[in-house]
């Protein structure tokens, strides 16, 4: 209790107690020990809604609704009786009431003290009504989210920063089966499964410590039941003003039927690996738009891919399919948007890191599209046919094949004959069909078994296929028969040169055991497209020749018609004669001389391969050389030969006269020919600038960029080299300028008949400017009168050669002409 009577007089504490009550912003209101109101401060005054002069001497309880006032009542007239405090020094919330008679919540603080010696009690009071306001909307708003937290479908926890459960809702305690009691205060660690405890802790970590404003963690819990559950826990942290961790809000949901599910979808996938690996299937889908393809399996694997080396995009996939179904997928990826519905199938090679080729059968469908009809995705799968395309392929094998001896059986002969023409017609090129028939075969079965007759045929076979190139067919068409097929063969020519190397091997012993059995054959020959324009003409018309042979005496061949029997033969018979010729040396090199028209000085001498007191012209045994593949050794003997005479006139001191030598195309061709001319060189011992290679314009029809790295290997060891017979191809103009040549001839063909043809003049003309101009060497060939070499000479040709300078001539003879012509002088200039 306050004493406020300090010797003052009543006016003047009353005045002191106004003066006080008037600075105070809260409502004060003092009343005697009766409940009278004794004074009132401004505040209180604006509180009630009423002035200090209508409340003072009445009864406090009237600001008061019933019962407050009652009670007020009550309260303080036990307190002055018993000095029981109920409300005195304390805090006390209750309703008052206005003048207007509304009703209003109020915090009331009592206080009692001494004025004039007199005992007054002194309320504070505060109207509280927004604050009551707020409390009830916040417990509104508290009860709403206790709503919602007890009625969510997923658990809710409140937990202490070291994982203790402070609260948990409806929805968690059914997921774990224990009651908030049993969970409020414990770990979570205690719900936890065992091999689980630790999990998440490197989360939490980082959540207390602000690295992480959220996390999630799925674990196994424990239920009370002691079944097994797996829940996802979404944790945040709420902090308090400084920062610390305050507490942690779990949302927790129970994932075991998800687990479930993908536990049961691993295991099929699992067990459709299995399957699909079992059965090699591979799976995938195409993104159209995108273009790139998604594999669901081992598919780069099956291939010998790793996972790096497989890319996604189509174009990669595309180029490991075959050249020939790339082109077919190509065009049906064109053609899908306007393709049926349902699946399409296909068997494709696809190109394996190893090298090989694996046959894979691809079923495709369109699975979305868009609002044009046009595929968005296209799904489809891998079958692994490889192994059954190689089982097909044994089998087709055995259909085709004879199994004696492995050779296509009759109808596959047939088939890959017509295979043959088909190219040949296409191309513009000739063919031939050899049908050949063993002699005295039968006595062989008949008197040493069968047996012996296999290996015979077996033989027979081997030999046959040894005959033929790879792009020729042989098949065994029944019993002693056989067919051969030639492709892109030289007529007449070229077939008979195939039939006799048969019948020259057939006619070689067989070995059998100890037995040396002998045979022969005979075979008809029918050519396309002069003898017919599909395989059964010409299999019938080389039968009926077939037949023709055997009348002849067996062991022979015979085309179809007379007039190429001739011709064959007498083609055989020549070369047999140059085979013979070479054997005995009796071919030889006579020399020409090629001379500047200016001066007459010799430039050099061509060699001229010879076949003296054989009666044959160059024009006919070189063809048959060229056909018969003779011309490789007939051109490797000139070659030496024409370097060691070279050598031999340095040795006499003939003169300083270089040597060109002609090189066919086949000799030009073959792939030590370098080698060849450098061993020449070297063995005669002469200078590289003394030769001359000459070479025909036909050489360019083969692979250009080829002749052109040869001829500048050839032109690196020093040597020179002429293009003859310029003017007569189709190539050399176009050609001529990239060409590392170091002179050209004029085809003897522009010089014949130069001054009655305007034409040729014209050519020649052309030829000897282009030559200037390229600053090669011109020679024209074949210059057989003053006429011609004056109308040459008036155009600035270089050299001439022909029967005007001098015939070809043999060595010794050559070499008397030289030194008569001209002078040495001359021949030096």
């Amino acid at each position: 209790m306050q004493d406020f009577s300090g010797g003052k007089n009543d006016t003047e504490e009353r005045a002191l107690l106004r003066s006080m009550l008037s600075t105070m912003l809260d409502s004060v209101i003092v009343i005697n020990e009766r409940g009278i109101v004794e004074t009132m401060n401004p505040a209180a005054e604006k509180m009630f809604g009423l002035d200090a002069g209508e409340m003072v001497g009445r009864n406090i309880s009237e600001l008061m609704p019933s019962p407050h006032r009652e009670n007020h009542n009550e309260y303080l007239a036990r307190y002055l009786r018993t000095g029981e405090a109920r409300i005195i020094g304390k805090n006390r919330e209750m309703m008052a009431l206005r003048k207007d008679g509304t009703v209003f919540p109020i915090e009331l603080a009592v206080s009692e003290m001494m004025i004039g010696g007199q005992r007054k009690f002194t309320g504070v009071i505060r109207d509280i009504t927004e604050r009551k306001r707020s409390e009830e909307a916040q417990a509104d708003l508290d009860q709403r989210f206790r709503a919602v937290y007890e009625n969510a479908a997923i658990g809710i926890a409140v937990l202490s920063p070291e994982k203790q459960f402070l609260y948990v809702n409806r929805k968690l305690t059914q997921i774990v089966g224990y009651s908030q009691e049993e969970m409020l205060g414990r770990s979570t660690d205690e719900f936890a499964y065992p091999d689980d405890i630790v999990m998440g802790e490197e989360q939490r970590r980082r959540l207390l410590a602000g690295e992480e404003d959220s996390v999630q963690v799925e674990r196994r819990f424990r239920r009370k039941d002691g079944t097994t559950i797996w829940v996802d826990a979404n944790v945040s942290c709420v902090r308090k003003t400084n920062g610390d961790p305050a507490y942690m809000i779990a949302v927790i949901e129970d994932v075991s039927m998800r687990k479930s599910a993908e536990e049961a979808l691993q295991k099929s996938k699992q067990d459709l690996d299995v399957a699909l690996e079992g059965a090699n299937v591979h799976l995938w889908h195409l993104d159209c738009a995108a273009r790139v393809v998604h594999y669901l399996d081992k598919l780069p694997e099956a291939l010998g891919l790793t996972q790096q080396d497989a890319r996604p995009e189509l174009d990669f996939w595309l180029a490991l399919l075959h050249p020939e179904d790339r082109e077919h997928i190509l065009h049906c990826l064109a053609e899908v948007g306007h393709a049926p519905p349902g699946p399409m199938d296909k068997e494709l090679r696809v190109h394996c890191m190893d090298g090989s080729w694996k046959w894979m059968f691809v079923r495709a469908q369109v699975v979305e599209r868009d609002d044009k009809g046009m595929p968005l995705r296209v799904a489809g799968t891998c079958l692994d046919i490889t192994e059954r395309k190689l089982a097909e392929e044994k089998m087709l094998l055995l259909a085709q094949h004879d199994a004696l001896t492995a050779l296509p059986n009759r109808a596959l002969t047939r088939e890959l004959g017509e295979r043959v023409l088909a190219s040949a017609r296409r191309d513009g090129l000739r063919s031939a069909v050899l049908f050949v028939d063993l002699d005295r075969f039968k006595p062989i079965n008949d008197t040493y078994g069968h047996d012996a007759g296999d290996a015979v045929l077996r033989e027979v076979a081997a030999r046959l296929s040894h005959c033929i190139r790879a792009e020729d067919v042989v098949g065994r068409i029944g019993g002693d028969e056989f067919m051969i097929v030639l492709a892109d063969v030289d007529g007449a020519r070229g077939a008979a040169h195939v039939a006799a190397q048969c019948i020259a091997l057939l006619r070689q012993p067989c070995l059998h055991g100890e037995l040396s059995l002998q045979i022969s054959s005979s075979i008809g020959i029918s050519l396309f497209p002069a003898d017919g324009n599909d395989i059964d003409t010409l299999i019938k018309n080389a039968d009926t020749a077939m037949y023709h042979a055997k009348e002849m005496g067996r062991d022979n061949y015979q085309f179809f018609t007379g007039e190429l029997n001739r011709r064959a033969a007498s083609a055989l018979s020549l070369e047999s004669r140059m085979r013979s010729g070479l054997q005995k040396h009796q071919f030889r090199l006579y020399y020409q001389p090629v001379v500047e028209i200016d001066s007459g000085a010799v430039i050099c001498a061509e060699a001229l391969l010879r076949w003296p007191d054989s009666g044959v012209a160059p024009d006919q045994f070189i063809p048959v050389a060229e056909c018969t593949g003779l011309i490789n050794q007939l051109g490797e003997w000139a070659l030496n030969e024409a370097c060691r005479q070279q050598g031999a006139w340095q040795a006499r001191g003939v003169g300083d006269i270089p040597v060109s030598v002609n090189i066919s195309t086949a000799q030009f061709r073959q792939p030590g020919f370098r080698c060849m001319v450098e061993r020449a060189m070297k063995e005669s011992g002469i200078a590289p600038y003394r030769l001359r290679l000459e070479i025909g314009e036909n050489v360019l029809l083969q692979n250009f960029s080829s002749v052109v790295n040869t001829l500048r290997a050839l032109r690196q060891l020093g040597l020179h080299v002429v293009l003859d017979d310029f003017g007569k191809g189709y190539s050399s103009l176009s050609y001529l300028k990239q060409l590392p040549v170091d002179a050209i001839k004029i085809d003897k063909d522009f010089v014949h008949n130069l001054n009655n043809d305007r034409g040729n003049m014209a050519i020649a003309a052309a030829i000897i400017h282009i030559g200037k101009e390229l600053g090669l060497q011109v020679i024209a060939e074949g210059i057989e009168t003053d006429a011609i070499m004056q109308s040459l000479h008036a155009r600035h040709c270089e050299a001439m050669q022909g029967f005007y300078v001098c015939e070809p001539l043999a060595n010794a003879e050559f070499e008397d002409w030289y030194r008569s012509h001209a002078g040495v002088a001359m021949t030096q200039g």
